[in-house]
């Protein structure tokens, strides 16, 4: 029991820095990227170990170990304010102690942030009523500090749950909501997306289904086909789904 509780509150974190990492890479407004990429280098780290090739690259070293020396912290049993905290802290901990304050700032910048986002929510939460009013103040006027990037991801990520919600409506009953929870213009913008999804579904089932029946184990016939049915730039999402799919199937 305990260990499902650990994998789910670092399955919380890690889709609350996934949201995160996908909004600010949506926002219009980009300033310059950051010298040091998170998500770079943990795609660097993937692509060696897949490929079996030497991590040369001493930054790329020292971002695996920190990786397995995070893999290896205690987490906690029931996430309250408490154990957050402590696990935060040893975090911090870990990242001052395999980088150097410029590497930090480049690389858990966002992660601190979110940090302190949830530490707020979380304090927020288990406070009495009488408490929750002078917090919820804090944590609006802190919210209000915090870059219209971060305003933006926290926006939506209220907004997915809201959605969530309304799945359990009526169809009637759901549209009503959603128009009065996101407008007109952005109801249209969630109704396409859906359908843009539905036939990116359609057409991974038909690949999937032509790269079943594929004789040949050459890479380079394997790309042709890929090239057949997607865009370059969806070419790493396929892969990743496609290696997904097949760990999902059945031993023969």
């Amino acid at each position: 029991m305990k260990t499902n509780t650990g994998v789910l509150t670092l399955a919380v974190v890690s889709l609350l820095l996934g949201l995160l990492g996908y909004w600010l890479n949506q926002r219009q407004d980009k300033p310059d990227a950051p010298v040091l990429d998170p998500s770079s280098l943990r795609q660097q780290l993937v692509d060696r170990l897949a490929s079996g090739q030497p991590i040369e690259d001493p930054l790329l070293r020292r971002y695996q170990g920190f990786l397995q020396q995070e893999a290896r912290l205690a987490l906690p049993q029931a996430p309250d304010l408490a154990s957050l905290i402590q696990l935060f802290d040893s975090r911090e901990q870990l990242r001052q102690r395999n980088f150097d304050a410029l590497e930090q700032s480049g690389l858990f910048g966002e992660e601190r942030l979110m940090e302190q986002w949830t530490l707020r929510r979380k304090e927020f939460a288990e406070a009495s009523p009488g408490e929750q009013l002078a917090l919820g103040e804090a944590l609006d006027n802190w919210l209000a500090e915090q870059p219209g990037w971060f305003q933006e991801a926290e926006a939506n990520g209220r907004l997915i749950s809201d959605l969530q919600r309304m799945a359990r409506l009526t169809p009637e009953a759901r549209r009503l909501a959603m128009l009065e929870r996101v407008g007109p213009e952005a109801q249209g913008r969630l109704q396409q997306l859906a359908q843009d999804t539905q036939h990116f579904e359609h057409q991974l089932d038909g690949y999937l289904a032509e790269l079943a029946t594929m004789t040949s184990q050459d890479p380079q016939a394997h790309q042709q086909l890929l090239a057949l049915w997607f865009p370059e730039t969806q070419w790493r999402r396929v892969a990743a789904l496609t290696r997904l799919r097949q760990e999902q199937l059945p031993a023969q």
